[in-house]
C-alpha cells in the first residue's frame, strides 16, 4: 500500500533549510558583486552584480519599512547612482571601485535589518522583470526604497 505524503506548510525544519538556503544565496550573490566590483575587469558584469544586489537589497528595505534616512540607505542610493554611471560609461571602472565597495559593505550592515524571505521575493521579482526583458533603472530603486508594492512589476 502506498503511503500518502502531506506537506506541512508549517514545518519548522523545512523552513529553516529554506531560509539557510537563501541566507547562502544572498550572501553568495553580495560575494560575488563584491569580487567583480573589488578587481572584476568587466564593467558589463558589475553593473549587473551589483545591480542584482541593489534591487534585491532595496526591494527589502522597502517591505521591511527600514528608515529610508539611515546612512546606509544613501550610501545605496549613492551606488545605484555609480552603477547607473559605469553602465554608461565602462571605461570608469577603477574609478568607481571605491563607491561599489563601500556600496556593498553598507548593503552588509543592512542585511540585520532585513527579513530573508523579503529578499528572496525581491530576486524572485527581479528573476520574473529580467525574463520579461525588462531592466530597473536608478528611478525604479528610489521607489523600491520607499513602497515596493507601488510598482506595478513587483506585484
Amino acid at each position: 500500500m502506498k503511503r500518502k505524503t502531506t506537506r506541512h506548510a508549517g514545518n519548522p525544519v523545512e523552513n529553516a533549510v529554506r531560509i539557510s538556503r537563501l541566507k547562502r544565496e544572498i550572501n553568495d550573490l553580495i560575494t560575488m558583486a563584491d569580487m567583480q566590483a573589488s578587481w572584476g575587469d568587466s564593467p558589463a558584469q558589475t553593473v549587473d552584480r551589483c545591480g542584482r544586489v541593489l534591487f534585491v537589497v532595496a526591494y527589502a528595505i522597502g517591505r521591511c519599512h527600514v528608515p529610508d534616512d539611515l546612512p546606509e540607505v544613501r550610501i545605496l542610493r549613492a551606488m545605484c547612482n555609480v552603477v547607473e554611471a559605469l553602465a554608461l560609461d565602462h571605461s570608469a571602472l577603477d574609478q568607481h571601485r571605491p563607491a561599489l565597495t563601500s556600496g556593498l559593505q553598507a548593503v552588509q550592515r543592512l542585511l540585520p535589518h532585513l527579513n530573508v524571505w523579503s529578499i528572496g521575493e525581491g530576486s524572485l521579482v527581479l528573476d520574473h522583470l529580467l525574463q520579461q526583458g525588462r531592466r530597473p533603472q536608478v528611478q525604479d530603486m528610489e521607489k523600491l526604497i520607499r513602497a515596493p508594492a507601488a510598482l506595478p512589476f513587483s506585484a
